[in-house]
C-alpha cells in the first residue's frame, strides 16, 4: 500500500475521531448529496441548509472547486474527507458553527510532505542506470562505439530507403541516445547536480530560474563545492569527442550528415559535437536551473574564462527531467488488471462510457458551433465561464461516471488543469472512460486518486504548490468580449492576456480552451514573466516607447522596477552582446557556411551579477523607427475575431509546397495535407489584408549589452488594409498579389539552386 495512501487514511481517521468526540448529534446525520462541481462556499451553504449545521470556510479555501457525490454518509465523515482533499482543518467556534481553515501548521506540513516526496524522486532519478552512465567517465572506446553506432544506423536507414521522417521510426530514439551520450556538456550538468544539495532546487519558485555559480554575486547562488575536477574531466571528454567526431577519415562527414538530415528529417544535431573546444580552460561555472512545475526542471551550464571572452553555453549543455514520484512509478510497474488505476478492471468487459449531462452536451454543441462561426454572433451562456463553471461540466461527468462504475462515494477537489485533456477528448467524441484516465492525459492534469472500500478521494498531486491557482472566470470573459469588440488582437490585448499566464509559464489550461475559440493560432505569444513586465507598462509609457523615446529606470514605479529585475534575472531571457572587432568570437567558413566557433555567454548574471546598472534604458530597437511592418493576411475568423496572421512569405511558402512536385522527404503526408487544407481555405474563404508592425522592447544595459522582450516570437500592432474589406486569395488587392507572386518566384529559385 502506498505511503501517501496511509497518510491520507490516518488524516481522515484523526479528523473523524476529532469530530466524533464532539457532542453535536447533528454531525451524525446521514448526507446524500450529488451536485456538479461548485465552490466550497456554495457546498457548505447547501449542506448548512440541509442539516442545520452552520459550516463556513474563509479564504482561500472558500473558492476552491469541489465535487461531492455521497449517499447516506455521516456529516462528520464527509467533513473529514472534505478537509483532507482541501488541505484544511475544522474548528468549532463558540457560536456552534464549524470553520474549515488551512492553518499555517497545515501549510507548513503539506509543503514539507510534498518536498520530501520530490526530494526522494530527485534522489531516485540520480540513481537510475541511464543517469549513472552520464556520471561515469567517458572513455575513448565508449565514444568510438557511440560514433560508429550512429554511422552504422545511418547506413542501415539509407539501405532501406525509408520514405518517412525518422522521428516516426524506432531509429530516431537510438540515434538520439547515441549522439546525446557524446555530449560532454550534458554529462557536466548531471555531475554538478549530483554534488549540489537537491533541496535547493525545491526552493526555486514555479516558472523561474536560478543560477548557481563558483563566482560571487547578489544574483548568483554558491555551488558549495570545488568545480576544478569536474572542469578538467569535461575538457578531456569534450576534446576526445571533438577529435573522434571530426576525424578526417573515421569521423562523421559533414556533407553526408547534412544530406542525411535533409532527406530524413533532423535526427542528429551535431552542432554541439562539431564545435571546437575552448582554447583556454574555463574557470567560471554557471549552472542554470529552471523550475517549470514542481516535478519538472531544465538544467544547463555555461562555462567561461575569467575575462568572459571565451565561453560555451548551448543546447549541448542542457538536461531536462521529470522527477519520478513514488505513486507514478508504482502505477507504471503494475501489470495485474485488478491493480490498475484505470476504471475498467478487465479488458474483457464492455468499455464503460461517460454519461454526459444535458449541460455538458450543450457545452460541446455550442463549442463546436462557435468554432465554425465566423460572424460576431451572441456568445452562448454555456460558454461563459463567469456564468457556467467549466469544471461543473465535462470534468464532473467524467468523475461521476468513474465513481458510479466503482460503486463508491466521491469527494474531489478540482483544478483548472483538469479541463485540458478531458475537454479535448469530449470534443473528439470520445466517451470511453478508460481514455479519460490514460496516463498521457493524467500527466496534463496531474491529479491523484486514493480509494478505500467506500470512498474515492481525488485531489491535485503536489497540491501545496498549486493552492488557489485558478483563472479569474469573469476577467477571462471580459477579455474575450473586449477582443470581439475590436475584431482582432491589438497590442494591448496581447499584453493584458498575460493575466492568464500561470507562474510556471504558459497559459492556464482552462483559459486556453476558451481563448482557442477565437484566437487558436495566436495563443503561443502569451507567456510568463516577460509578458507581465510589458503588461505593466502604462498607456503613457507605451506611447513614449512607440514615439521612439528611451525610458530610464527612474521612469518606472518601484513595482515595475522589481518586476523588470525579476524578469531579467529569474525569467527566461537572453543577453545580447555586441563585440568589438578584436573581441568577436572566431568565425570560420566551411563550404560557404559561416560557423561561429563559440557563441558569447548569454547570461545577464555573468556580466551583471549584483543587479541592474544605473544607466539602464528601456526603448524600442533602432530598426523600429524605420520598419513599416510586414504585409500579410489574417487567415482565420472566428466569432467575429480575425487571427492567424501570416505574412506574404509564409503564405507563399504554404502555396509553394502545395504546388511543387519536389517536396522535401521530411515533409510527410500529414504536413502536406495540413498545407493543402489551409490553401484550399485561403481560396474559398475570405482573408483580411493587414500590416503587422512588430513590437519588441529592448532593455539597453550598456553600449554593449541588451535584452529583448519577449524572448520568443514577437508581439505587434496591426493595421487593416484594403479598407478593412476581406477577400479570398484570388481577389486580394493587386499590389498584394504582385508581392505574393514575387515571393513564390524566390522560393522556386531557391529550390532550383538547392537552397530550400
Amino acid at each position: 500500500m502506498r505511503k501517501i495512501r496511509w497518510r491520507w487514511l490516518v488524516l481522515n481517521l484523526g479528523m473523524i475521531l476529532a469530530l466524533g468526540n464532539t457532542k453535536d448529534a447533528p454531525l451524525t446525520q446521514p448526507i446524500t448529496y450529488d451536485h456538479s462541481a461548485q465552490t466550497v462556499k456554495q457546498l457548505l451553504e447547501s449542506l448548512a441548509r440541509q442539516t442545520g449545521v452552520r459550516l463556513f470556510a474563509p479564504s482561500p479555501i472558500d473558492s476552491e472547486i469541489v465535487l461531492v457525490i455521497v449517499r447516506d454518509m455521516p456529516l462528520k465523515e464527509l467533513m473529514a474527507h472534505l478537509a483532507t482533499v482541501a488541505d484544511g482543518e475544522w474548528f468549532k467556534q463558540p457560536d456552534g458553527s464549524y470553520h474549515l481553515v488551512r492553518t499555517p501548521k497545515i501549510i507548513k506540513e503539506r509543503r514539507q510532505q510534498d518536498d520530501e516526496q520530490l526530494l526522494r524522486g530527485l534522489q531516485r532519478l540520480l540513481e537510475r542506470k541511464e543517469t549513472k552512465r552520464l556520471l561515469e567517465p567517458l572513455t575513448e572506446e565508449q565514444a568510438r562505439q557511440h560514433r560508429d553506432k550512429i554511422k552504422a544506423l545511418m547506413r542501415e536507414v539509407e539501405s532501406q530507403d525509408i520514405n518517412t521522417p525518422l522521428w516516426n521510426t524506432p531509429y530516431y530514439r537510438t540515434l538520439q541516445a547515441n549522439s546525446d551520450a557524446l555530449l560532454a556538456g550534458r554529462r557536466l550538468v548531471v555531475r554538478l547536480l549530483q554534488k549540489i544539495d537537491l533541496r535547493r532546487l525545491l526552493e526555486i519558485p514555479l516558472g523561474e530560474r536560478r543560477v548557481f555559480s563558483n563566482v560571487p554575486g547578489r544574483f548568483l547562488l554558491p555551488l558549495g563545492f570545488s568545480v576544478e575536477p569536474l572542469l578538467q574531466q569535461f575538457m578531456r571528454e569534450n576534446e576526445l569527442v571533438y577529435q573522434l567526431w571530426t576525424h578526417p577519415t573515421e569521423g562523421l562527414n559533414q556533407e553526408w550528415l547534412n544530406n542525411f538530415n535533409n532527406r530524413y528529417g533532423y535526427a542528429i544535431f551535431d552542432y554541439w559535437l562539431r564545435q571546437k573546444p575552448l582554447r583556454r580552460p574555463p574557470t567560471r561555472v554557471y549552472l542554470v536551473v529552471r523550475c517549470h512545475s514542481p516535478d519538472f526542471f531544465t538544467c544547463s551550464v555555461a562555462l567561461a574564462t575569467d575575462d568572459l571572452k571565451e565561453s560555451t553555453s548551448d543546447g549541448g549543455f542542457l538536461w531536462y527531467f521529470q522527477v519520478p514520484l513514488e505513486e507514478q512509478e508504482e502505477e507504471e510497474e503494475k501489470t495485474q488488471p485488478e491493480q490498475s488505476q484505470k476504471p475498467s478492471e478487465s479488458s474483457s468487459r464492455s468499455p464503460v462510457k461517460v454519461e454526459w449531462s444535458e449541460r455538458s452536451r450543450q457545452f460541446i454543441e455550442a463549442y463546436r458551433a462557435m468554432e465554425r462561426t465566423t460572424e460576431a454572433v451572441p456568445w452562448p451562456a454555456i460558454l461563459d465561464p463567469s456564468q457556467t463553471e467549466p469544471l461543473s461540466l465535462i470534468p464532473s461527468d467524467v468523475l461521476r461516471t468513474y465513481a458510479q462504475h466503482r460503486g463508491k462515494a466521491l469527494i474531489a477537489l478540482l483544478q483548472d488543469d483538469l479541463t485540458a485533456g478531458w475537454i479535448y477528448l469530449a470534443l473528439q467524441e470520445r466517451r470511453e472512460l478508460d481514455g479519460f484516465f490514460d496516463q498521457r492525459i493524467r500527466y496534463l492534469w496531474d491529479s491523484q486518486i486514493q480509494e478505500s472500500d467506500q470512498v474515492i478521494l481525488f485531489k491535485p498531486r503536489l497540491f501545496s504548490y498549486r493552492w488557489g491557482q485558478r483563472v479569474d472566470r469573469a476577467a477571462l470573459m471580459r477579455w474575450i468580449e473586449q477582443v470581439r469588440q475590436h475584431g482582432y488582437l491589438r497590442l494591448e490585448d496581447y499584453l493584458s492576456a498575460s493575466q492568464f499566464a500561470e507562474n510556471r509559464g504558459g497559459i492556464n489550461t482552462l483559459a486556453w480552451f476558451y481563448l482557442k475559440i477565437i484566437i487558436e493560432r495566436d495563443l503561443w505569444s502569451i507567456d510568463g514573466l516577460g509578458a507581465r513586465f510589458l503588461a505593466s507598462l502604462t498607456p503613457a509609457q507605451l506611447a513614449q516607447l512607440r514615439a521612439g523615446q528611451s525610458l530610464p529606470l527612474s521612469a518606472f514605479t518601484p513595482a515595475q522596477r522589481e518586476l523588470l529585475l525579476r524578469t531579467l534575472y529569474f525569467g527566461e531571457t537572453r543577453l545580447e552582446v555586441q563585440w568589438t572587432s578584436d573581441e568577436a568570437p572566431v568565425m570560420e567558413r566551411d563550404d560557404e557556411v559561416i560557423v561561429v566557433e563559440r557563441p558569447p555567454i548569454e547570461l545577464i548574471h555573468a556580466f551583471y551579477p549584483n543587479g541592474l546598472p544605473a544607466g539602464l534604458m528601456v526603448q524600442l530597437p533602432e530598426y523600429h523607427s524605420t520598419d513599416q511592418g510586414r504585409v500579410g493576411v489574417f487567415t482565420q475568423r472566428r466569432a467575429g475575431v480575425w487571427s492567424g496572421f501570416s505574412d506574404l512569405w509564409q503564405l507563399a511558402y504554404e502555396i509553394y509546397n502545395v504546388q511543387t512536385e519536389q517536396v522535401s522527404s521530411w515533409m510527410n503526408a500529414d504536413i502536406l495535407r495540413y498545407y493543402r487544407e489551409r490553401v484550399e481555405r485561403y481560396q474559398s474563404q475570405p482573408l483580411m489584408p493587414a500590416r503587422k508592425k512588430p513590437f519588441v522592447v529592448e532593455i539597453r544595459l550598456s553600449e554593449r549589452h541588451s535584452v529583448r522582450l519577449p524572448l520568443y516570437g514577437e508581439l505587434g500592432d496591426y493595421e487593416l488594409l484594403n479598407e478593412g474589406k476581406p477577400a479570398p486569395l484570388d481577389k486580394l488587392p493587386e499590389e498584394l498579389k504582385k508581392q505574393l507572386d514575387e515571393q513564390l518566384k524566390q522560393l522556386k529559385e531557391s529550390r532550383r539552386t538547392g537552397g530550400l
